[in-house]
């Protein structure tokens, strides 16, 4: 410090004012996001067989794998996502995209991938990549489904969400989404949670 001029010892302690002040920041989004995920977790089992209507948010992804039921390859984030991505992978949520047509057709067949919200993708500056697709924020009926054990997951978990759509009178004009919520063991059973959403038009 007593060899830097004036200017040179300025600059120094700027740098370490701009990197104190990104971690600041990162630390911020990341309590807000942990407070957020404890939240969901805490509501996920309550609103399982219910239904309400949400406007999803714009999010980036990257597909990882294509499954049929629970038969899947395994899924490597590191491989997939790299880069800056994989440094926001706290951020990140684990979904399921069931294609519309495989609904209608009874095919048991999910593709996997990592999203993001775009807030997060602005709040930070993290650049798309060639992998990444962009999905439009949408209005959409949502419910909570229980997957159950490994072995358990099929097309059928989503039918009651396009009767509800139905029965409301809603038209569903898209894929629907899963998020994974939370994973866990209790009474000797496995339990997986997953909140399902449809774009819909009233």
């Amino acid at each position: 410090m007593n060899n830097a001029s004036i200017q040179e010892f300025s600059d120094m302690i700027e740098e370490k004012e701009n990197n104190l002040r990104k971690k600041v920041n990162f630390d911020t989004m990341l309590l807000a996001r942990m407070a957020e995920m404890r939240e969901r977790s805490q509501l996920a089992a309550a609103n399982i067989g219910h239904f309400w209507v949400t406007k999803a948010p714009r999010k980036h992804y990257i597909f990882s794998t294509v499954g049929s039921g629970d038969t899947y390859e395994a899924i490597n984030p590191s491989k997939e996502l790299g880069g800056l991505w994989l440094s926001y992978v706290a951020f990140m949520d684990f979904c399921i995209q069931i294609r519309l047509q495989d609904v209608l057709e009874k095919n048991d067949r999910e593709y996997w991938c990592s999203a993001i919200d775009d807030r997060y993708v602005q709040y930070f500056s993290i650049p798309l990549t060639k992998k990444s697709r962009t999905k439009e924020p949408a209005l959409c009926l949502t419910t909570n489904v229980d997957m159950g054990e490994r072995g358990d997951l099929s097309v059928g978990w989503v039918y009651p969400l396009i009767e509800k759509a139905e029965e409301e009178n809603l038209e569903i004009c898209g894929d629907v989404w899963g998020k994974l919520l939370h994973r866990y063991h209790e009474n000797g059973k496995y339990h997986r949670i997953i909140e399902l959403s449809v774009p819909i038009r009233v």
